[in-house]
């Protein structure tokens, strides 16, 4: 066990980490490509102390540059020259045996030739990996777009904690409404004892199911919930088109009754036709599915997430450089999101300038959110007014839930920006941000999320 201080906004908080938190913590490192001085070597150097062996070693080695995701995404090949450089000068510090396994690795990658670009993988809390290719580079081709900036990882740490905002309305509604069905009428299938008992227990799991599960059962419990709930979506969608066919067949019959002067036909064909068209009409719209919007999505890291874990049923990543654009199509790939069902996945070009407001309807987003996409004075007017398009083009008889993620880089920039929203009929609200860290990112940055509204 070792105590370490995790630095907060206000204070030091020390707690206990163990063995596997260490190397659970050089892996995410590793695969993030976060700065070497951040790891945890303090952790390591004390366990080389009290222990003789190299077992702590090498079993980072296997989580990191050995690691089959290493093999088949690896960062760049100067991040692991330096990264294996420093693991090697802690063990020979350490007076111990070399490791031929070390250089070994060290040799593999001193032989491979550097290129201008590389992948950083993500691991999210249900035990997948995001992985993007980026550019080795800050600036390439005359963008910025082409890595991935701390703002993204803010909002994708946020987003996993607030998945409803992502998730099909309906799903969500149908959940709630299961749950209290099943509280609140326990008494059809127990008697008065067990009803009270079953209460009790039932409303203790539900709020602490985290002492009976670990976070992957935890989420695959959660996927297995909403995919019968999407099975039953599909069906119910089935039902109410064949409902609507069978309506409009009676109404015609109803009509060409009446034409012919004959009642009992007239009255039999009403009494066949289950539901009014418009009725059906309005089951329909009542079936709509959550759509997000993604502005500026750089290499994809926000929305492959938010794919991977919030079941949202369609996702619009956009953009407008083409260098960028093609990279996104490569992630989305490269994430396996192109070959599936659910959610269903588009990477569209999207002119902040040009857009029009049959674009943003014909897309139907109850979700937009965006990431460090204030940092230009010069584009902020167009933004605004995009913004205000957006506002303005309702989703399903309601304005859609729009958040951006900024990293205040300059104040004046920023605050001009808020202003410029003001000036346009826009309000916004400061959201609190994230609270479990998932991602490895600089935790220093002024970073700030708000939602606007009309």
């Amino acid at each position: 066990m070792y105590l370490s201080k995790d630095q907060t906004e206000k204070t030091e908080v020390t707690c206990i980490r163990n063995r596997a938190d260490v190397i659970y913590d050089f892996k995410v490192s590793f695969f993030t490509m976060g700065q070497l001085p951040n790891f945890p070597w303090n952790l390591l150097e004390r366990e080389l102390e009290n222990d003789s062996s190299s077992e702590l070693i090498l079993d980072i080695l296997k989580q990191t540059c050995l690691h089959p995701l290493c093999c088949k995404h690896p960062p760049s090949v100067r991040y692991r020259r330096l990264f294996l450089s420093q693991l090697i000068k802690r063990h020979e510090a350490s007076g111990r045996e070399p490791l031929d396994e070390l250089y070994d690795a060290l040799g593999e990658v001193l032989g491979v030739e550097e290129g201008t670009e590389c992948y950083k993988s993500y691991l999210l809390p249900c035990g997948e990996a995001v992985s993007l290719s980026e550019s080795t580079a800050v600036i390439s081709e005359g963008t910025t777009g082409l890595v991935t900036w701390e703002a993204a990882l803010y909002l994708a740490e946020w987003a996993l904690e607030n998945t409803h905002l992502f998730t099909d309305r309906l799903v969500h509604y149908c959940v709630c409404s299961v749950i209290v069905f099943c509280l609140e009428n326990t008494h059809l299938f127990t008697d008065r004892l067990v009803h009270y008992c079953v209460c009790s227990v039932i409303v203790f799991c539900l709020e602490n199911t985290h002492l009976f599960t670990d976070r992957l059962v935890h989420y695959c419990v959660c996927y297995v919930i909403v995919f019968c709930l999407q099975l039953m979506l599909w069906l119910l969608l089935v039902i109410s088109r064949c409902v609507f066919i069978v309506s409009v067949l009676s109404l015609c019959v109803c009509v060409l009754s009446l034409c012919v002067s004959s009642p009992c036909v007239c009255v039999l064909s009403l009494c066949v036709c289950p539901l009014p068209v418009c009725v059906c009409e309005s089951v329909l719209s009542l079936l709509s599915y959550r759509t997000v919007l993604e502005l500026g999505s750089g290499v994809g890291l926000t929305g492959i997430a938010v794919c991977r874990s919030c079941s949202p049923s369609s996702y619009v990543f956009s953009d407008c450089h083409l260098s960028v654009l093609h990279r996104l199509r490569d992630n989305v790939q490269l994430n396996g999101l192109d070959n599936q069902n659910s959610p269903r996945v588009s990477v569209e070009h999207l002119d902040w300038e040009e857009v029009t407001e049959k674009q943003l309807r014909e897309i139907g987003a109850a979700t937009v959110i965006a990431a460090d996409i204030v940092y230009d004075p010069d584009i902020i007017g167009c933004l605004v007014k995009l913004l205000s398009k957006i506002l303005r083009c309702s989703a399903n008889g309601s304005p859609p839930d729009v958040y951006i993620t900024s990293t205040i880089r300059n104040p004046d920039t920023y605050n001009s920006f808020k202003h410029q929203l003001e000036s346009s009929g826009i309000q916004h609200e400061v959201m609190t941000g994230p609270v479990t860290h998932v991602f490895f990112y600089n935790r220093q940055a002024t970073i700030e999320m708000i939602k606007l509204y009309i």
